[in-house]
């Protein structure tokens, strides 16, 4: 056989070529796609307890016989802008404490919140004292005021006591959520001065004779007494002042230096003091200077006597002209308490 053309080479050369990588791939083995399976874990972390602060502290106040609290009583901590309470009455007071606590306010649920009012030159871990010291353990969450991380409790302490001493007072808020104790808030009002008195209705001498002085009972001294209750929270002196020059009687007129008066029972009422009576009527209120200051004494703590006030007398008499009076003789005179 002759050798065959070129081209016709080339054609049995990849003919063989393509039958050895018949042969090589025929035999490899070709591998399988993976089965795929799942784990399920858990992630876990715990957050841990931050104790509760006290963020915002309002009080209001009335007299405890008034229902509702007027908004011009009611005042933010540290305003000072001073509540003046009345005399002669017990006052009460509300406050909100607003609470934040950063893990939620459901933090709270299983928590307590309770305050102390204090005077602030007084510990506030003191015995309870009606001029210094109030307390209350029952503080209530207010339905409806959570939010997010806050919550306010509403906290009430009645019937302080008048004679309560003013100046700056504290309220205490201590407090604790369901696992921690948290930082007491605290915060500052103000209380005014009180000058209140209560006075006895009438100064009555009696029957009288022209030319006598004194009274019916005891003739020549100062003996019928003027009682003076302190109905505020303050030391007091009085003034006295008459309505008029003179005494009106039936016939004539007394003049009202006539009637005179002296904190001491049974001084005479002719000589001059300190003998005599310190002080006589005068259409100036005033208290004379010859006479001892009155320095009334406020009540403290528990304030013992039916009254339960601080109680002082004066001591009045007088003078019944000789002539030209007759009948029934009225006056009016003023007392008037003021700080001492």
């Amino acid at each position: 056989m002759k050798n065959p053309p070129t081209a016709i080479k080339q054609m049995l050369v990849l003919a063989c070529a393509l039958s050895s990588l018949y042969a090589i791939a025929s035999t490899a083995t070709i591998p399988l796609a993976a089965t795929a399976s799942a784990a399920s874990i858990n992630a876990d972390v715990r957050v841990t307890s931050v104790p509760p602060n006290v963020t915002q502290i309002r009080c209001c106040f009335k007299d405890y016989d008034t229902q509702n609290y007027a908004d011009a009583d009611c005042r933010n901590a540290d305003s000072n802008t001073p509540y003046s309470p009345s005399g002669g009455k017990p006052y009460d007071m509300t406050c909100n404490i607003t609470i934040t606590d950063i893990n939620g306010y459901q933090d709270m649920d299983g928590g307590w919140v309770n305050v102390t009012w204090h005077h602030t030159g007084t510990p506030w871990n003191s015995v309870q004292d009606n001029d210094v010291l109030y307390a209350n353990n029952t503080c209530q969450k207010q339905t409806g005021s959570e939010s997010g991380v806050t919550v306010t409790y509403g906290c009430t302490i009645t019937r302080i006591k008048y004679w309560a001493d003013a100046g700056n007072w504290t309220l205490l808020a201590n407090l604790s959520d369901s696992e921690k104790a948290g930082t007491p808030g605290k915060g500052h009002f103000l209380i005014s001065n009180i000058t209140s008195i209560w006075e006895s209705s009438a100064i009555d001498f009696g029957s009288m004779a022209p030319g006598t002085n004194g009274s019916q009972w005891q003739p020549g001294v100062v003996s019928v007494n003027a009682t003076t209750n302190n109905t505020g929270n303050t030391i007091i002196d009085i003034e006295v002042a008459s309505s008029s020059n003179n005494m009106a009687c039936t016939i004539g007129t007394i003049p009202i230096q006539n009637i005179k008066y002296d904190t001491s029972y049974q001084k005479t009422i002719g000589p001059a003091p300190p003998t005599g009576a310190c002080g006589q009527l005068s259409s100036t209120l005033e208290w004379s200077a010859s006479c001892t200051p009155f320095g009334l004494p406020d009540c403290t703590d528990t304030c013992p006597g039916l009254t339960y006030n601080s109680i002082k007398n004066t001591h009045w008499g007088i003078i019944i002209p000789s002539f030209g009076v007759g009948g029934t003789c009225t006056h009016t005179l003023t007392i008037i308490g003021v700080q001492g």
